[in-house]
């Protein structure tokens, strides 16, 4: 190719990319839930699931701290009230109002009092006072929470994240086996452009702390695998395609080791730019872009997890 004709390609490549730039920037602006949402029904049903979830997971610790969660319970009641006054009840709101009513119960059991949560919840808890009455943490055992010798239906209906483990190191050998599984995950043109990163013991509490999403278990968890995707693989009009890549490996990976056995838990790690740059300190080129960590490790003979509702297709699937 001549000069002129790389200065060419160079060009269209960069316009491409920044119009791409503003046009994603203009569906941020209008669509992303931090933004104008107090009176968007769905961007408010997303952030009360958030917090719902970070309610329910605190009581799937190994041992939840005495009266945890006191504020996140208190700002969730606000949003469900905030809710009800603009919106209405709707079948919506069973699960953040189920995940507190458990999370009250579960507080006064372990002797803490908690009146002001407690009055406040009453006043929107009466308006479904016939909705179902269950624990949002259910205690299961090993091998209900194993993905040994099951079939794939069976294999996805079981597997939990799990917050704590026994203080045992996975054998390399069985990452080993789980990353030859996941690396059958398809790929834009088989390009493969996954990359995994595993820490064990100190390294990977230190990329936990860095992640900040398992405040209080982040000893518990022995080995974190980092998923991230090249970004030297794809080209100028495929600027998703690495997290798209990236996600799907890391899916294949978290179903490999709990096939083998494993506990696994997925942490985010869509973060700003700014945090990202600190994940130099633990070896990763900034030509990589982290897709999740996967906390791993051998599970108890008995585990608590979250209930974590599924929503029903009907209201994520549209036949066309």
């Amino acid at each position: 190719m001549t000069l002129f004709g790389k200065i060419k390609n160079a060009a269209k490549a960069n316009r491409a990319m920044r119009n791409d730039w503003k046009a994603f920037k203009k569906l941020q602006k209008r669509y992303n839930a931090s933004l104008n949402n107090e009176k968007d029904r769905v961007k408010q049903r997303y952030l009360l699931l958030r917090e719902t979830h970070t309610i329910e997971k605190g009581m799937s610790l190994r041992n939840p701290r005495k009266g945890f969660g006191k504020g996140k319970a208190m700002h969730l009641i606000e949003g469900v009230q905030a809710y009800k006054d603009r919106f209405g009840f709707d079948g919506f709101m069973e699960y953040p109002i189920r995940v507190l009513r458990s999370y009250i119960n579960y507080t006064e059991a372990s002797g803490v009092e908690i009146p002001d949560i407690k009055r406040m919840f009453g006043e929107i808890d009466i308006a479904l006072s016939g909705s179902k009455v269950e624990d949002c943490v259910l205690t299961l055992s090993k091998e209900e929470c194993s993905g040994v010798g099951k079939d794939f239906e069976a294999l996805l209906n079981s597997r939990h994240s799990i917050r704590y483990f026994k203080d045992e190191p996975v054998g390399k050998e069985l990452i080993d086996k789980a990353l030859r599984m996941a690396s059958r995950t398809p790929s834009a043109c088989n390009r493969q452009a996954w990359r995994t990163h595993v820490y064990s013991g100190r390294r990977a509490h230190a990329l936990l702390q860095w992640q900040g999403g398992c405040r209080g278990f982040e000893d518990e968890i022995g080995t974190a695998i980092l998923v991230t995707a090249d970004l030297r693989a794809f080209l100028y009009y495929e600027q998703g395609q690495a997290y798209i890549d990236g996600g799907l490996y890391a899916m294949n990976l978290i179903n490999a080791l709990h096939s083998e056995g494993l506990g696994t838990i997925p942490l985010s790690c869509g973060f700003t730019f700014e945090k990202l740059a600190g994940l130099k300190e633990f070896g990763v080129p900034e030509y990589e872009v982290p897709i999740l960590i996967i906390g791993t490790g051998v599970m108890e003979d008995m585990v608590k997890v979250p209930v974590s509702d599924r929503r029903p297709i009907e209201s994520t699937n549209i036949y066309h």
